[in-house]
């Protein structure tokens, strides 16, 4: 364990030779050495680990002691109380104070259960309100959203068709406009045709 692997084919050792004297000597103080100092460290460590051990072990005792000690005061002084409490009272009055005191500690509790269970209602009541409270908002709100959807999407076609029939009024506008003028030019015509029709027959009379 102390040397591990090392062999003496490593070191070159296979026989007792001049040249290789000093290696037989660092090989044998390595195996005397080596056993004792790991021997020494091991030891060293136990011993500080127990003496932490015991330390401890003192100082857990003391506690327990103390521990134990105030659980004993702690009796006495309970047992102490009962007695003044209960002072000279015969067995049967003791346990009809004991009867009694079970009775209103049931009622206590019961009454605490109730308080309990009527508040558990009281919030169970209150969130079924809310969320049908908001449920309620929620579909008034959808509603609203369609209905305002709807409006725009009216408003949004009215307002095409009013933009339509504005661009076929100005189409007719025009389209009067253009006829207007076509007719005062045809009437631009006719009249420079009378007026030549009334030259000829003047000219036609004079020469007659």
């Amino acid at each position: 364990m102390s040397i591990g692997s090392l062999s003496t084919e490593d070191m070159g050792i296979d026989a007792f030779q001049e040249n290789n004297f000093i290696n037989f000597v660092i090989y044998g103080i390595f195996i005397i050495i080596m056993p004792v100092l790991l021997t020494n460290i091991f030891t060293a460590i136990t011993i500080d680990e127990i003496q932490k051990l015991i330390e401890n072990s003192e100082a857990q005792n003391i506690s327990n002691k103390i521990e134990f000690v105030m659980k004993i005061e702690k009796f006495i002084l309970n047992l102490n109380q009962k007695n003044k409490m209960f002072g000279k009272k015969s067995p049967s009055e003791r346990i009809e104070f004991f009867l009694i005191q079970t009775i209103k500690l049931k009622l206590f509790f019961n009454l605490f259960y109730s308080l309990l269970v009527l508040f558990y209602n009281y919030i169970r009541l209150i969130h079924e309100i809310i969320y049908k409270l908001g449920k309620f908002m929620y579909e008034k709100i959808e509603f609203f959203n369609k209905v305002l959807k709807k409006y725009e999407s009216y408003k949004k076609n009215q307002n095409e068709i009013k933009n339509n029939e504005e661009i076929k009024f100005e189409k007719i506008y025009e389209s009067f406009e253009k006829l207007d003028k076509k007719l005062n030019n045809l009437s631009l015509e006719v009249y420079q045709i009378n007026k030549k029709i009334a030259k000829t027959n003047e000219s036609g009379i004079k020469k007659d």
